[in-house]
């Protein structure tokens, strides 16, 4: 059981390094958000932090907020600060899609005022087996999908989601992942952006 609990940590440990750790010869963030200037990339972003007072209802009724995690004043403020930071970089944004659950949808109006809800972002941790590959599927299909020119495409959804597209474990609430579609329906990670630097960049 000892040997169980270890080898699990193990695996959260690593899990976690990988969204929070750069590779050495990854761009810095300044490097990346002049990447982003040029458009051409897909941005996803685990929405903005939450507050556990009032945790997701099961069964979740996506229409009613008042029965999920919803964002806190922090991350209503780094949503709407990342808008802000958007703005004055002058990072184009085209499509905006959105998990229907409230602090996702939060999370895209406050940034960038305007989304379109995608069923496929849901919440993957609700989901069945089979629903869970076709989101991670889509997902990763979306992530390889080259934006419209000038433009940068963004998703907002939750961790788990894109831990089973690409891998990548979005630790921090408000992350801003960037990834480079590449030939051949391929997609390269290039690192992420946490909500504490947008507004020193």
């Amino acid at each position: 059981m000892l040997k169980g609990l270890i080898s699990g940590l193990l695996m959260l440990v690593s899990l976690i390094s990988v969204a929070q750790d750069v590779p050495e010869n990854m761009a810095t963030q300044k490097a990346l958000v002049t990447l982003l200037q040029q458009g051409g990339y897909n941005i996803y972003i685990r929405h903005a932090a939450t507050s556990t007072e009032v945790m997701d209802h099961r069964p979740v009724v996506l229409s009613d907020c008042k029965g999920q995690r919803n964002l806190s004043v922090k991350g209503r403020q780094d949503a709407a600060a990342l808008g802000q930071a958007f703005t004055r970089l002058d990072i184009r944004v085209g499509q905006v899609l959105t998990s229907p659950f409230c602090r996702c949808k939060d999370t895209a109006q406050l940034a960038f005022g305007r989304f379109d809800i995608e069923q496929r972002l849901l919440f993957s941790f609700g989901l069945n087996k089979e629903q869970r590959i076709q989101a991670s599927r889509y997902l990763a299909t979306e992530l390889a999908r080259t934006p419209e020119a000038g433009t940068n495409t963004v998703l907002v959804s939750h961790s788990a989601n894109l831990d089973g597209a690409a891998g990548v474990w979005p630790v921090i609430e408000g992350g801003v992942y960037i990834f480079r579609p590449q030939p051949e329906g391929a997609v390269e990670y290039l690192g992420m952006i946490p909500p504490v630097l947008w507004p020193t960049l």
